[in-house]
C-alpha cells in the first residue's frame, strides 16, 4: 500500500485530476489518511457518503478546484448527479472585504428558499442577529457566520452548530441553493471531470507497473 500511495503521488504531478475507486468506505477512509500523511491533504476530496447534502458539498468542491484527487467507492459510478452547470449556476462565492449589501444577502437567502430560524442547525437554514448573518449552505460542511459593518463584510467564520461558537476564520465561503431533486438527477461524475486518470482497482495497481 506504500507503493500504491507513492504511485498516486507521482501521477498527481502529471495529471490535474485523479479518481481513486475502492470497494467500500473503510478502504476509502484509510486511503484518505495515507495520502494526507504524504502531504496531499489540500488536494484530497473524500466522497463515501451519498446523501444529497454531502454530494452537493463535494460537487461544489470539485467544480471550484481544478486539481484534485477524488477518493470514492465503486458506488459513485452508479450514482445519478445534478448537472454540473446547475451546481455552478446556483453557487455563489462570498468573500471578506466585499461590498455585499446586508439586505441583499437576506433577500438572496430567501430567494434560495433558505428557512429563517433563531438558530442555524441544519443545511438550508439562516438566522439574523444585529450585524451577524448565519447560514448553512448546502455546499459547505459547516455553517458560516458573516459579520457586517454596514454593507462591508468584515469577517466570515465557520461555527459549530451544536455550541453555536465560531471555530475557524475564512477568506471566503460558498452559498448554494439546493440542487438534486429526483427530476434533476440527470448527470454522472464524468460530467464533472476533465481528462482524469482513474484507478478503479487499487489492489491491482501494485502489480500493474
Amino acid at each position: 500500500s506504500d507503493l500504491r500511495s507513492l504511485l498516486i503521488l507521482k501521477f498527481q504531478e502529471i495529471s490535474e485530476q485523479i479518481i481513486l475507486l475502492v470497494p467500500n468506505s473503510k478502504s476509502a477512509g484509510e486511503l484518505f489518511v495515507e495520502l494526507s500523511i504524504l502531504g496531499l491533504e489540500e488536494k484530497l476530496i473524500l466522497l463515501d457518503d451519498f446523501s444529497r447534502e454531502v454530494i452537493q458539498e463535494k460537487l461544489t468542491k470539485i467544480s471550484l478546484m481544478k486539481k484534485f484527487v477524488l477518493i470514492s467507492t465503486y458506488e459513485l459510478l452508479a450514482h445519478k448527479l445534478p448537472a454540473k452547470e446547475q451546481v455552478e449556476k446556483t453557487t455563489t462565492i462570498i468573500q471578506t472585504g466585499s461590498k455585499i449589501k446586508y439586505d441583499d444577502l437576506i433577500e438572496y437567502l430567501n430567494m434560495l428558499n433558505y428557512q429563517r430560524d433563531v438558530f442555524v442547525e441544519v443545511p438550508g437554514e439562516f438566522s439574523v442577529r444585529g450585524s451577524l448573518i448565519d447560514f448553512w449552505s448546502y455546499s459547505e460542511q459547516n455553517p458560516a457566520r458573516l459579520e457586517f459593518d454596514g454593507d462591508f463584510l468584515e469577517s466570515i467564520r465557520y461555527f459549530d452548530p451544536e455550541s453555536q461558537r465560531s471555530i475557524e476564520k475564512l477568506e471566503s465561503v460558498s452559498l448554494a441553493g439546493s440542487v438534486g431533486q429526483n427530476n434533476e438527477m440527470i448527470s454522472d461524475i464524468f460530467n464533472y471531470l476533465k481528462n482524469p486518470i482513474i484507478f478503479a482497482s487499487l489492489f491491482e495497481l501494485q502489480y500493474d507497473f
